[in-house]
């Protein structure tokens, strides 16, 4: 129990005391009344034998501000009950994993670092929904104050990936410190789910490899990244600030997404100039991945759109959700 609820606890206990000792010592010398008697008075705060008729004009006074003095103290004690039940860790972890229990098609992430905390962010913004797993309770209390979902637990026990609902996610990321902890992950993710799209924090070029026999679909190096994206802020500063509208967004709702074309789509089997009038639904589509991994950039209004394919498309985000719904996806 953290030093603040040990605190809260003692003065509960000291202001139960005091009360107790305040009006079991009143009753005492202002009414005679014995020591158990004078408890009973106290315990009960209300009329004692025949009722509150036999006190006297100043035991009625002092009964009043005992009764007074004892709301407040109950408010007390009913005020830390309550925080108590909400913000215990044990009831909170099971609250945390009933919700996390009812998740499908949701994202996993691992570790709640500097990495971890922007991909949440991007996350909550794209309306995803997401769980965070991590066993450092000052992270864990961040993630909840953040109104995150959050599993505190050690990432490498298969028990705890197991109770983020595995096999009903829809991908998991690994952000953790040390490179072999993500490793560990990659291989506990892939043998819980064949279908799960797996992204890991590759940190050493020489470990790529290793990510990807394990099972990640991609295995990611962010110094690489970031040496790439700033590259290119310095030769093509106007494409990188076309990439970072898409990136963080900006005043004009407005996004990139990819969208899974459905057996029960609408637009299976056509050719995207039949599928949606561009006149009424302003999007792009950027490109198509097909089932077997090929992806066409730019696609022509003559090509075909197949169920299984993913359509890479840039629109407003209402544009985008009517797509969604050509598309055979329903929320």
């Amino acid at each position: 129990m953290p030093d603040t609820k040990q605190h809260q606890l003692l003065k509960i206990l000291g202001l139960l005391l005091l009360f107790i000792v305040i009006g079991t010592t009143g009753y005492h010398f202002i009414e005679g009344f014995n020591w158990v008697n004078s408890f009973y008075m106290t315990s009960s705060t209300v009329g004692f034998g025949g009722g509150i008729s036999e006190l006297s004009e100043y035991g009625k006074l002092f009964t009043i501000f005992l009764s007074i003095f004892g709301v407040g103290v109950v408010a007390f004690v009913l005020s830390f009950t309550a925080e108590f039940i909400f913000q215990n860790p044990i009831i909170r972890s099971r609250k945390m994993e009933k919700r996390i229990s009812g998740l499908k098609n949701h994202f996993v992430v691992c570790g709640y670092g500097r990495m971890g905390k922007i991909i949440c962010q991007q996350l909550q913004k794209n309306h995803r929904k997401f769980v965070v797993v991590d066993n450092n309770k000052v992270k864990v209390d961040k993630v909840t104050k953040a109104g995150y979902i959050v599993l505190e637990g050690d990432c490498l026990d298969d028990s705890v990936l197991g109770k983020t609902n595995l096999k009903y996610a829809k991908g998991l990321v690994s952000v953790l410190g040390k490179e072999e902890d993500n490793l560990f992950v990659t291989l506990s993710a892939r043998g819980a789910s064949s279908e799960l799209f797996i992204i890991a924090k590759n940190s050493y070029e020489f470990n790529r490899k290793k990510f990807l026999t394990a099972g990640a679909n991609k295995a990611l190096n962010p110094y690489e990244i970031a040496g790439h994206s700033l590259a290119n802020m310095v030769t093509r500063p106007a494409v990188v600030d076309f990439l970072e509208v898409i990136r963080v967004g900006s005043e004009v709702d407005w996004e990139m997404d990819e969208i899974k074309v459905q057996e029960n789509s609408d637009i299976a089997g056509k050719e995207i100039r039949e599928c949606y009038n561009r006149e009424e639904l302003d999007i792009i589509i950027a490109a198509i991945q097909r089932k077997n991994g090929e992806m066409k950039f730019n696609p022509r209004g003559r090509t075909k759109v197949e169920a299984g394919d993913m359509l890479i498309a840039m629109g407003y985000l209402e544009n985008l959700k009517h797509l969604e719904k050509l598309c055979g996806i329903e929320s």
